[in-house]
């Protein structure tokens, strides 16, 4: 904080920790007359080296140049030597938001759409692919496996993990598995050309937990994941995130507007969409497990929340 000092109008009040995730945690700093958010980001392993402070740092900056006012204004930041890697940010004010409707959608469209605008100076393909970015089928296919071998390594082999593990093995993987041979069989499809993915500028880890309800609408939080993305998978990322799955209604809407915004003139991530749901909820089927084994969760709770999701996830009404 010393040195962010001059950064800050007015005398520090408090601190007080606001969100704590896996990879990072944020701080409210209040002074006599204003709030800011300092985001302090877990130190990076030889397991998982992304560079999600240079990442959000990159991308923050990229909308910046855009005048896209809905979203944090960068203060200050850690060099990339520093051993602990921050974030002082200006502080949104607002509440979480608990429930998508229709107004939202549009408002989420829009900002893509904003966040994807030609502007003279500007060049989103500087940017570098997304988290997770949607570059093909078999670049999918490898993400799930990896996320396959993860549980493993939680899970183990022993008696008292062995229910779950044969559900997953049984269950899960028979579902994941069938997704796999339906999604090979659409790579050599046209839409699925080289060239024609990773088109977009995007936030990547969107859902209501990284977006803020505030007087002038939706502003949109946390953009460590972020970089150029398949239209496609930020699509399934929005219609079936565990938090908040939409309705067809909901999700029909939501095309609609990708459309009218006219994000990409390609219209072949319409297809790449459909290719992509089953398998983009069996990662999330994935995400659901790791975290609930990871607190240790009994079995019947975490085959009760998996079929939960599947059921409203794959067969939406």
């Amino acid at each position: 904080l010393n040195e962010n000092q001059h950064h800050l109008t007015g005398e520090l009040k408090s601190i007080l920790e606001v969100k704590t995730g896996i990879n990072s945690k944020v701080f409210k700093l209040q002074t006599t007359e204003h709030a800011y958010a300092l985001k302090q980001f877990k130190v990076q392993t030889e397991k998982d080296k992304r560079p999600r402070m240079k990442t959000e740092v990159s991308f923050l900056k990229y909308l910046s140049g855009l005048k896209i006012n809905n979203v944090p204004k960068i203060l200050s930041h850690s060099k990339k030597e520093e051993k602990i890697h921050w974030l002082l940010m200006s502080w949104i004010e607002g509440y979480a938001v608990k429930k998508l409707k229709i107004k939202d959608l549009d408002q989420i469209a829009k900002f893509v759409k904003e966040s994807n605008q030609r502007k003279e100076g500007i060049n989103k393909f500087i940017l570098d692919y997304a988290s997770e970015a949607c570059t093909s089928t078999a670049e999918i296919i490898k993400q799930l496996n990896i996320r396959k071998k993860v549980i493993h390594e939680i899970v183990g082999d022993t008696r008292k993990n062995r229910e779950i593990l044969d559900y997953f093995e049984n269950d899960i993987q028979k579902i994941a598995n069938d997704a796999i041979i339906k999604l090979k069989t659409r790579t050599s499809k046209l839409h699925w050309k080289e060239g024609n993915t990773c088109e977009i500028a995007s936030q990547s880890d969107i859902g209501i937990h990284n977006m803020i309800q505030t007087p002038k609408g939706l502003a949109f939080i946390d953009f460590e994941y972020a970089g150029l993305d398949d239209l496609a998978k930020l699509c399934c990322d929005i219609v079936i995130q565990p938090e908040q799955i939409l309705t067809k209604k909901e999700e029909i809407h939501l095309i609609s507007e990708f459309q009218k915004q006219a994000i990409t003139s390609n219209a072949s991530w319409i297809e790449r969409y459909t290719d992509l749901k089953n398998i983009l909820a069996i990662k999330w089927v994935y995400i659901i497990l790791n975290k609930h084994l990871r607190m240790k969760k009994d079995s019947s709770f975490i085959k009760e929340a998996i079929e939960k999701y599947l059921e409203n996830a794959l067969r939406r009404t």
